[in-house]
Protein backbone atom coordinates (compact mmCIF):
# COMPACT_ATOMS: atom_id res chain seq x y z
CA UNK A 1 0.00 0.00 0.00
CA UNK A 2 1.38 3.56 -1.15
CA UNK A 3 -0.22 6.59 1.07
CA UNK A 4 -0.35 10.07 -0.74
CA UNK A 5 -0.65 12.85 1.17
CA UNK A 6 -1.88 16.37 -0.42
CA UNK A 7 -0.43 18.75 2.07
CA UNK A 8 -1.88 22.00 2.00
CA UNK A 9 0.73 23.05 5.10
CA UNK A 10 3.66 22.22 2.83
CA UNK A 11 2.26 24.71 0.00
CA UNK A 12 1.80 27.28 2.73
CA UNK A 13 5.81 26.62 3.17
CA UNK A 14 6.92 26.87 -0.72
CA UNK A 15 6.19 23.05 -1.27
CA UNK A 16 4.26 21.94 -4.55
CA UNK A 17 0.94 22.01 -5.03
CA UNK A 18 -1.84 19.11 -6.26
CA UNK A 19 -4.97 18.96 -8.19
CA UNK A 20 -7.73 17.14 -7.45
CA UNK A 21 -10.67 17.27 -8.89
CA UNK A 22 -13.70 14.47 -7.96
CA UNK A 23 -16.01 15.80 -11.19
CA UNK A 24 -12.87 15.27 -13.32
CA UNK A 25 -12.32 11.87 -11.72
CA UNK A 26 -8.53 12.30 -11.87
CA UNK A 27 -5.98 14.03 -9.50
CA UNK A 28 -2.62 15.48 -10.92
CA UNK A 29 0.45 15.06 -8.07
CA UNK A 30 3.63 15.93 -7.60
CA UNK A 31 5.67 13.90 -5.03
CA UNK A 32 8.69 15.76 -3.97
CA UNK A 33 9.48 18.98 -3.67
CA UNK A 34 12.93 20.33 -3.82
CA UNK A 35 15.16 20.42 -6.95
CA UNK A 36 14.55 18.45 -10.42
CA UNK A 37 12.61 15.42 -10.24
CA UNK A 38 13.55 12.11 -11.40
CA UNK A 39 11.33 8.98 -11.56
CA UNK A 40 13.44 7.36 -8.60
CA UNK A 41 12.19 6.77 -4.73
CA UNK A 42 8.61 7.88 -4.29
CA UNK A 43 7.98 8.84 -7.69
CA UNK A 44 9.05 5.19 -9.12
CA UNK A 45 7.00 3.70 -6.69
CA UNK A 46 3.75 5.64 -7.78
CA UNK A 47 4.71 4.80 -11.44
CA UNK A 48 5.57 1.00 -10.47
CA UNK A 49 1.95 0.14 -9.00
CA UNK A 50 0.49 -0.16 -12.17
CA UNK A 51 3.29 -3.53 -12.59
CA UNK A 52 3.17 -4.38 -9.17
CA UNK A 53 -0.65 -4.13 -8.17
CA UNK A 54 0.04 -1.90 -4.73
CA UNK A 55 -2.96 0.14 -3.75
CA UNK A 56 -2.68 3.61 -3.40
CA UNK A 57 -4.79 5.92 -0.57
CA UNK A 58 -4.59 9.41 -1.00
CA UNK A 59 -5.57 11.85 2.02
CA UNK A 60 -5.59 15.39 2.51
CA UNK A 61 -3.46 17.33 4.88
CA UNK A 62 -5.48 20.65 5.76
CA UNK A 63 -3.38 21.63 8.35
CA UNK A 64 -0.07 20.29 10.90
CA UNK A 65 -1.49 17.06 12.66
CA UNK A 66 -5.05 16.71 10.38
CA UNK A 67 -5.23 14.27 7.80
CA UNK A 68 -8.15 13.11 6.56
CA UNK A 69 -8.73 10.21 3.66
CA UNK A 70 -10.95 11.31 0.12
CA UNK A 71 -10.17 8.48 -2.47
CA UNK A 72 -8.07 5.22 -3.21
CA UNK A 73 -6.34 6.30 -6.41
CA UNK A 74 -5.00 4.57 -9.53
CA UNK A 75 -1.86 5.41 -11.64
CA UNK A 76 -2.75 6.59 -15.32
CA UNK A 77 -0.11 8.29 -16.33
CA UNK A 78 2.33 10.96 -16.22
CA UNK A 79 4.10 14.07 -17.66
CA UNK A 80 7.66 16.24 -16.86
CA UNK A 81 7.02 19.77 -16.58
CA UNK A 82 9.01 23.19 -15.48
CA UNK A 83 7.79 24.52 -12.51
CA UNK A 84 9.02 27.69 -10.64
CA UNK A 85 9.88 26.33 -6.69
CA UNK A 86 9.91 28.51 -3.67
CA UNK A 87 12.91 30.40 -4.44
CA UNK A 88 12.21 31.10 -7.72
CA UNK A 89 14.19 28.66 -9.45
CA UNK A 90 13.01 26.80 -12.74
CA UNK A 91 12.77 22.87 -12.16
CA UNK A 92 11.60 19.82 -13.59
CA UNK A 93 8.44 18.13 -11.99
CA UNK A 94 6.69 15.30 -12.43
CA UNK A 95 2.82 15.29 -12.17
CA UNK A 96 1.71 12.14 -11.78
CA UNK A 97 -2.18 11.48 -13.48
CA UNK A 98 -4.46 9.66 -10.89
CA UNK A 99 -7.72 8.10 -11.43
CA UNK A 100 -9.79 8.18 -8.52
CA UNK A 101 -11.53 5.06 -8.01
CA UNK A 102 -15.11 4.65 -7.16
CA UNK A 103 -14.69 3.04 -3.24
CA UNK A 104 -18.89 2.57 -3.41
CA UNK A 105 -18.89 0.90 -6.43
CA UNK A 106 -15.83 -1.65 -5.65
CA UNK A 107 -17.65 -2.43 -1.88
CA UNK A 108 -21.18 -2.78 -4.25
CA UNK A 109 -19.18 -5.25 -6.38
CA UNK A 110 -17.20 -7.42 -3.78
CA UNK A 111 -20.18 -8.18 -2.07
CA UNK A 112 -21.91 -10.08 -5.58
Amino acid sequence: MIVLINSFFSEKQGGYENETSGKSGFVYHVEERGGDQEMIRNNKSIYETQYNGYTMLYFDKPEQNRLFFRFQVEYDSHETKRQTNAEGEERDVIIFKLKIINLFLNFINMLK
